[in-house]
């Protein structure tokens, strides 16, 4: 039987390339003379290749009139090699065309309300970017159904500023860009509100800076360690201190392991045990900047007070700053002046 079976396809296949035609029907009837194939059925039709638009469009050198059905608009399309385009058969003037490619950057700066984010259109696609942003959303795969941005329009980098967020909560980001035919979107990220606020009193004192995670930054004491302790150790070059924010704590253990003379600023801020915590350092010039810009929240400084920064100018001279009217400068290491010790989370 199963020799016969095999003989049986050998002999159709041998008589369709000898006639060059093939019939399709339930009525046994030849194909007409003219069709390489005739399909025949009076409560069936025929199906063709049916993909999305992108699908589609990911055909690697399509043939001259090559025939799809397309799932996202629900029309045929034959390609056109001449025009290099998908020509819709009905009336033979619609076409697929390109939507823009656009990526999602990376969430920044969150607080509990607001956050950071954007994107980049490299392409426009077949027609002018008309829109572009981020949308939002506590779902995967936001659109722009959802909450969204309108920053612009055209390719390029831009920058989105989402609000009206809610605290401690998870969202999901992407950027979009529209043109005439169709709003595409970038790829997804992911992130979550802070739990933490300006102002907001944490960790042994007063929170007044979150970085751009929204979930670290840095707390001061409620008050200063003291009202006139000297830089320390004029004439010695303490190498490897940073102005930087986030440097203020490896500025203070170089500092007392420079200049080991009890008393000085860093060397308080060092040994401060304070609400329960003992990680107390003496800011840099930049996180003092920071306790500045965050004064009436933080409460509790003179109406004229240069602090010290645990970042040293050179050998004679460290970096200060009137935390009352914002001006920095720097003075001789054995000038007493206040300072308030941070801590960060």
């Amino acid at each position: 039987m199963k020799k016969l079976s095999i003989l049986i396809v050998l002999l159709l296949l041998f008589s369709s390339a000898m006639f060059a035609q093939m019939g399709i029907n339930t009525d046994n009837s030849l194909p007409d003379p003219s069709a390489g194939l005739d399909v025949k059925f009076i409560n069936k039709g025929m199906l063709i290749p049916r993909m999305t638009q992108s699908q589609i469009l990911a055909i690697t050198t399509p043939a001259n009139g090559l025939f799809v059905f397309c799932t996202t608009d629900n029309k045929f399309y034959a390609y056109v090699t001449s025009a290099n385009v998908w020509k819709e058969i009905l009336y033979g003037s619609g076409t697929i065309e390109n939507l823009p490619t656009v990526t999602t950057t990376a969430v920044t700066d969150i607080t509990q309300t607001t956050a950071t984010s954007g994107g980049n259109v490299t392409t426009e696609g077949s027609a002018t970017v008309t829109a572009r942003g981020v949308c939002w959303s506590t779902t995967a795969s936001p659109t722009i159904a959802d909450s969204h941005t309108t920053d612009g329009s055209g390719t390029g980098v831009f920058v989105s500023n989402l609000t009206g967020l809610t605290a401690i909560t998870p969202y999901y980001v992407r950027a979009y860009a529209t043109n005439s035919f169709g709003t595409s979107y970038g790829n997804q990220v992911t992130f979550t509100t802070s739990t933490f606020t300006i102002g907001q009193s944490y960790g042994g004192g007063i929170i007044f800076y979150i970085d751009g995670t929204g979930q670290h930054g840095l707390i001061s004491a409620t008050s200063d360690q003291s009202t006139g302790a000297l830089w320390g150790c004029y004439g010695t070059s303490i190498p490897g201190t940073s102005t930087a924010i986030g440097t203020g704590q490896a500025n203070t253990t170089a500092i007392v392991a420079g200049c080991p003379t009890i008393g000085i600023a860093a060397q308080i801020c060092d040994a401060l045990v304070l609400n329960g915590y003992s990680d107390w350092f003496l800011p840099s010039k930049d996180e003092l900047n920071q306790m500045y810009l965050q004064k009436n929240v933080i409460g509790g400084f003179a109406n004229t007070e240069w602090c010290w920064s645990s970042s040293e100018y050179d050998n004679g001279d460290a970096w200060v700053q009137d935390l009352y009217g914002g001006d920095q400068g720097y003075l001789n290491k054995g000038n007493p002046q206040p300072m308030r010790a941070v801590r960060a989370f």
